[in-house]
Order: C-alpha cells, then structure tokens, then sequence
C-alpha cells in the first residue's frame, strides 16, 4: 500500500468493519483483490524478494542456498507477509528440523492464541470466535488430514486444504468464518459453487502452515502436499451439519444477552419490515402471527417459526432466522 497512487483513509476489517444500509459495494467502491494465492507461479520469488529486502546478508546466502526450506516457510504463511517474515526470524537455525519446530510452534499453538485473544478485544463477537477455533481445530482439520491419508493411501496425487459451506447455513456460523478471516487462519476464496446434490456454498482455505503444522515432519511433507492441491477438492458442509449446534441460535453467541438486548434496544424495536433480507411473504405471514418487531423474531427459534407458521418449513426458517440474525450482528460489529 506504500504508493504515490494510493491513500489509505480508513482500516477495513473483515467481518467486523460495517458500512452502514446506505453503502452499495457495486456503485461507492472498487473491489481489489490483494489476497496472493500460494499457487501462483510468481508467489515464491514475490515473498523471496520480500525476505531479502529485511535480511542481512547471511541470511541473504542462506535463502539462495536453501531455497526448498524458503519454500516451506513461505507455503505455510498462505500469503501473509507478516507471518512469513515472522517464522523466518524465529528460527534458529536455516535447517529442516528448526523450520519444523518454528512451523509447528505458530501454526499450532500461536496463531490460535492471536485468533483467541480477539474476543478480548470484540467482547460482544466472544462466543462467535471461540467457536470458529473449536470447528476449525477440531472438525475442518482433522477431516483434511483424513482427506489427505486416504488419498495418499490410495496414491491419487490430489490434495486439499479447502472446506465448502453451505450458503444457507446459519449466520453466526457465517459470522464465525468472517472472524476467522480475520485473523487469517482461514481465506474465503469465492462464493457461488456448486458442490455435491447441486447445493450452493462458498469456498474456503485453511491457512497451508495449520494443514502442514500436524505433520511430525512439515518440511519432509510440504513438497507432496503442496505439488498435490486441488481446489475442486474440498469437505463439504451443510447447512444442518451437527457442528452448528451450540451456535446456532444468536443467543447462544452472545455472551450476556440481557446486556445485549440493552446495547440494541432501539433497534429490537423496529418493525420486522426493516429486514431488507425478507421478501413481503414473509413478513406478511409473520405478522398474521404476531411476530411484528426484530426483537420478536429474535427470541423465536427455528422450531417456533416452522412449527407454527403453515407454508414455512424448515428451510425458510433458518432464512428468515438469518435475516434477523445478519441484521444485530452487524450492529454488534459497528
């Protein structure tokens, strides 16, 4: 970003940054994607360049000399600048077993600790962040490895380090994600694809280093596993998967909700009809049953709405649930 051309006025975060109703993304800003794939055939030489503008020039002759180990280091970072320079300069020593101690110390334990302590910071998103690590540690990587194992096993050359998520999955599972991006322990790659039974989802990365961090020997693994990759192989996620349980109301995201409902209660109050995500519909049959403000429709569950609503089953419940569900939360994020 250090440019003659370019001004930088505002810090954009995602998933905590909002913009207000009244900002259209496709009329009052330009998208540009800044974000460097780990599979571009340029993305080696572009963070060497990086690297050895800071080093020394030991450090200089150690990278040309040790260009594989280099590659390792810069796999792992998914394209963070700062991760990568920051592993190089943990190391002790340009060697196999140093770059494997420095991988497996940031990509297991300090990475999570920078993911966790954002919920000190953003207390009202806590749950919300404490939530992505335990699905992302817990239930994203360990099916990767399984993915991996089974594959090499049978010694089909693909790789993944991708996870598809439904689109209709609840919102504060999206909002978890966002977070995670945040951080950077995971990357958004596009939205719209098609997976198995021709349900639409969005496509996500987990950062290379986290995959490449439970091996017992990253360097040795790195090589395979990255020559490997393939984009078109991803887990899925429904949108109903049984991870999403304990989140998958707003309350449950909110770690004192009486003090929640305080902080947004000019909002709580405002008539369903200010969910843009609602088509008349739904509003109308909402209000034949009395569910006539956000704060209704807030403390009503899926099961409430689909077991008492005739033309609303299970589906349009969890849409109508995330509408109001995207509406506080980026409240709670502004």
């Amino acid at each position: 970003m250090r440019s003659p051309y370019i001004t930088c006025n505002a810090a954009i975060y995602p998933g905590v940054t909002y913009f207000g109703d009244s900002f259209e993304p496709i009329h009052d800003c330009l998208y540009k994607v800044i974000d460097r794939d780990i599979r571009d055939s340029e993305y080696i030489n572009y963070f060497k360049e990086i690297v050895l503008k800071q080093a020394d020039d030991q450090l200089k002759r150690t990278i040309g000399n040790s260009l594989e180990l280099f590659a390792t280091l810069a796999y792992a970072g998914g394209g963070n600048p700062r991760m990568i320079l920051k592993t190089v300069q943990d190391l002790d020593k340009f060697n196999s077993s140093s770059v494997d101690i420095v991988i497996k110390d940031f990509y297991r334990n300090r990475i999570w600790s920078e993911h966790t302590y954002l919920g000190e910071k953003y207390k009202g998103h806590k749950a919300l962040i404490d939530w992505g690590r335990d699905f992302i540690e817990n239930t994203v990587i360990p099916a990767l490895q399984n993915y991996n194992e089974i594959r090499k096993s049978k010694t089909t050359l693909e790789s993944s380090i991708y996870f598809w998520i439904h689109k209709d999955a609840p919102e504060t599972v999206k909002e978890a994600l966002r977070l995670l991006t945040y951080t950077g322990v995971i990357r958004k790659i596009d939205a719209g694809i098609r997976a198995s039974r021709s349900h639409l989802g969005s496509r996500y990365e987990v950062k290379f280093g986290c995959i490449l961090s439970m091996f017992n020997n990253p360097n040795t693994e790195s090589k395979e596993l990255y020559e490997g990759l393939s984009i078109n192989k991803y887990i899925e996620f429904g949108k109903n998967h049984s991870t999403y349980t304990n989140i998958l109301e707003l309350t449950n995201a909110i770690d004192d909700d009486n003090s929640f409902q305080l902080s947004v209660k000019a909002m709580l109050t405002k008539s369903i009809r200010e969910l843009s995500l609602l088509t008349t519909w739904q509003i109308d049959k909402l209000e034949d049953h009395k569910i006539l403000t956000i704060e209704d429709l807030y403390n009503k569950t899926e099961s409430d709405l689909f077991e008492s609503i005739d033309g609303v089953g299970p589906a349009r419940a969890r849409i109508i649930k995330n509408a109001v569900s995207a509406e506080l939360l980026e409240y709670l994020s502004g």
